[in-house]
């Protein structure tokens, strides 16, 4: 995997590529779904590639599973960054999950970074990856600071994802 200073990244191609494997394989839920902008302070998505047994609500904030099992969630999201100052980049998984006596909210995962701006623009990415055991109906969905931001136009490869994959039963 390429590396960064803050650890591997796995590409939006390299992720599409082992969800087709893992689509010809199987038929369980899975999914990318790609940035499609931001409402309230949470991401909103749109559907990419091989997606299956997973849902997005009507607002496009929370991603939901129809499946039981242990899931492999991946995020990425890179800032396009210029000026002056310093910035302040938060990314956080937020997961509903059902616990005693209803709905539950959690944030499972995070990354952060400070940058200074400099007058040339520079990307700065931030990323979380996870393993859940997630029940039907449980949700994910994804909040960042600094959203004006986020390099929504990338186009090809597309730089703001989540990959879903149900990795195991359980």
């Amino acid at each position: 995997f390429p590396q960064t200073s803050r650890g591997p990244v796995i590409s939006d191609t390299l992720a599409a590529r082992l969800l087709r494997v893992y689509q010809n394989a199987s038929s369980k839920a899975q999914g990318i779904f790609k940035v499609d902008g931001f409402q309230d302070n949470l991401l909103t998505w749109e559907e990419e590639c091989c997606v299956s047994h997973i849902i997005l609500d009507q607002n496009k904030k929370w991603i939901t599973v129809k499946e039981k099992g242990i899931y492999l969630i991946y995020v990425h999201v890179t800032y396009g960054l210029k000026g002056n100052g310093t910035v302040e980049l938060e990314l956080f998984v937020n997961f509903n999950y059902t616990g005693n006596g209803g709905m539950a909210r959690q944030e499972t995962a995070a990354d952060f970074d400070t940058r200074e701006l400099t007058e040339k623009e520079q990307d700065a990415s931030l990323s979380a990856f996870l393993l859940l055991n997630m029940r039907p109906m449980e949700q994910l969905s994804v909040h960042v600071s600094a959203k004006d931001l986020i390099k929504y136009g990338d186009i090809r490869p597309f730089t703001n994802y989540i990959s879903i994959i149900r990795y195991a039963d359980w």
